[in-house]
């Protein structure tokens, strides 16, 4: 029983299924993603998270620490001034902020798991200055 071609196959299939799964995988991601977000589920952040704003490198960005025991740690997270794309919670104060609200968010790319997270600008401001 050496080389049997029943493991050969199975090799060749995993090969095969590897290189397209990885697209469908990120792609089942961003579903997933999109979905929590408009389901709310990432409202619930400032619920759990605790933020603090450790430095100020320019008026538009904020270098932020955040620790969330349920989803992830980011020692020194830079921040940079945006506009709300959507309704939502403060992360730091629990506020609730409207679409259009001037915010705090965490980068894009590469896409970290408080992608959806905001903070209001004056939030981050008051905390800068106390």
């Amino acid at each position: 029983m050496h080389g049997t071609p029943r493991w050969s196959q199975i090799a060749k299939s995993l090969l095969r299924t590897s290189s397209h799964s990885e697209k469908e995988t990120r792609e089942a991601m961003n579903r997933k993603w999109l979905k929590r977000m408009s389901d709310g589920e990432d409202d619930s952040y400032h619920k759990r998270a605790h933020v603090t704003v450790l430095d100020r490198p320019n008026p538009t960005s904020a270098l932020v620490s955040w620790k969330d025991p349920t989803r992830c740690n980011y020692g020194y997270q830079l921040w940079c001034l945006s506009i709300a794309k959507r309704d939502g919670f403060c992360s730091m104060s629990g506020h609730q902020i409207k679409k259009g609200d001037s915010v705090y968010r965490p980068p894009a790319f590469p896409r970290p798991a408080n992608a959806t997270a905001m903070i209001l600008s004056s939030v981050i401001e008051e905390a800068s200055q106390g």
